[in-house]
């Protein structure tokens, strides 16, 4: 396996900036989501939760430690958070998601799990990565922030900020975004990128 840049790379695959649309599928997501450390194997797979130790909300930073290191060659089942490391959940208003805005200046919404090192890469390198399968939470939001902040595509149409929640149909692979309405659905690592040579 191939590095870009140095031999540690940052790896992300965060959907759309995402957040529930009912309390109770949240809880069940939460309740079906298996406990296992860093770093263990299931059938020659390492796993890699996202957690408070394992993920950096809204930068790159290539000064973070690795949190699990890998081989040319090794598959890893990597678990990601929503946006604002988990903070935007059911019931969470415009009002609050332009508070967190507000409190962290400068961040982004993702949430990066990572960063992995790659054995034995060297600078210069050039990483593959093959992504099997992207497997989605059952819901979503999109959200436009209100004024200075202006986070949205059309931040001076839509002055007054406001968040829409989804739920999706996996089966289908689509959501009902009006009624009448269905939008399909294809999943896709919100971030993903490798670690810099210069430090930052």
């Amino acid at each position: 396996m191939k590095n870009v840049s140095r031999r540690r790379f940052l790896l992300q695959s965060g959907a759309v900036a995402s957040a529930p649309w009912l309390p109770d599928v949240v809880r069940a997501e939460e309740e079906a989501r298996p406990n296992l450390p860093v770093g263990a194997k299931l059938n020659e797979v390492y796993v890699l939760p996202a957690t408070p130790q394992t993920t950096q909300w809204g930068w790159f930073d290539n000064a973070q430690p690795p949190v699990l290191k890998l081989r040319s060659g090794d598959r890893v089942a990597m678990e990601t958070l929503m946006a604002a490391a988990n903070q935007v959940l059911p019931g969470v208003s415009i009002e609050d998601i332009t508070q967190l805005r507000l409190a962290y200046p400068g961040r982004g919404p993702h949430t990066i799990t990572g960063p992995i090192y790659i054995e034995e890469a060297e600078p210069g390198d050039t990483l593959k990565i093959r992504i099997e399968r992207i497997v989605p939470r059952s819901y979503g939001a999109n959200w436009n922030l209100p004024g200075e902040l202006g986070l949205g595509q059309f931040p001076e149409r839509f002055p007054v900020g406001q968040v829409r929640y989804f739920y999706f149909d996996l089966k289908r692979a689509s959501t009902q975004f009006s009624p009448g309405i269905r939008v399909p659905l294809r999943p896709f690592p919100g971030v993903l990128g490798v670690a810099r040579a210069e430090p930052g």
